[in-house]
C-alpha cells in the first residue's frame, strides 16, 4: 500500500527557492499522518519561529506539528463522525474550512480544544442543512442548496 511507504517526516528540496541559504537552504519539511484513509499533511520551512538559527535546522519541535495534525483529525471525527474520511470532509467542506481557520493562526496552532471549537463553530446537522435550503428558497434563489 502506498501509505505504508510514506515516512512521517520528509525533507524535500524547495525548487521555487533556488537554494537560497538566507531563506532556509532550499528545504521544506513535510509532516504527514494517515487516519481513516485520509492523509493530513503539513509543510514547514526550516527555522520556523527562529530566523536567527544559522544551522538551518527545523526550529520547532516536530512533535508539536505531528500532535497538531492528530488534533485536526480528532476534531474532524468529533464534527463529522467516525470515520472522518474523504466523503465526510467533502460533504462538510465549509465546516472543515472554518475549523482550520479557527485552529491555525498565521501557521501556528491556536484553538485546538474541542469544547471551545464547538462554541465557535456549530457541528453540522441535517436540520441546519434543511434550514439553509429553506432560507435560500425564501430569498428567491432558484436552486436548493443542501
Amino acid at each position: 500500500m502506498l501509505y505504508d511507504s510514506v515516512e512521517p517526516v520528509m525533507e524535500v528540496p524547495d525548487i521555487g527557492n533556488d537554494g537560497d541559504d538566507a531563506n532556509g537552504g532550499g528545504t521544506i519539511y513535510l509532516f504527514s499522518i494517515l487516519r481513516d484513509g485520509l492523509s493530513y499533511l503539513a509543510a514547514c520551512p526550516p527555522c520556523i519561529g527562529n530566523q536567527n538559527n544559522p544551522s538551518g535546522g527545523l526550529g520547532i519541535s516536530p512533535l508539536l506539528i505531528t500532535e497538531f495534525l492528530h488534533k485536526i483529525a480528532d476534531t474532524f471525527v468529533i464534527y463529522f463522525g467516525d470515520p472522518a474520511d474523504e466523503s465526510a470532509v467533502k460533504d462538510n467542506f465549509s465546516t472543515a474550512y472554518q475549523l482550520l481557520e479557527e485552529m491555525v493562526d498565521y501557521g501556528w496552532p491556536l484553538t485546538t480544544e474541542p469544547n471551545a471549537l464547538t462554541d465557535l463553530i456549530r457541528p453540522p446537522t441535517v436540520m441546519a442543512k434543511v434550514r439553509l435550503s429553506i432560507i435560500v428558497l425564501v430569498g428567491g434563489a432558484q436552486m436548493i442548496l443542501l
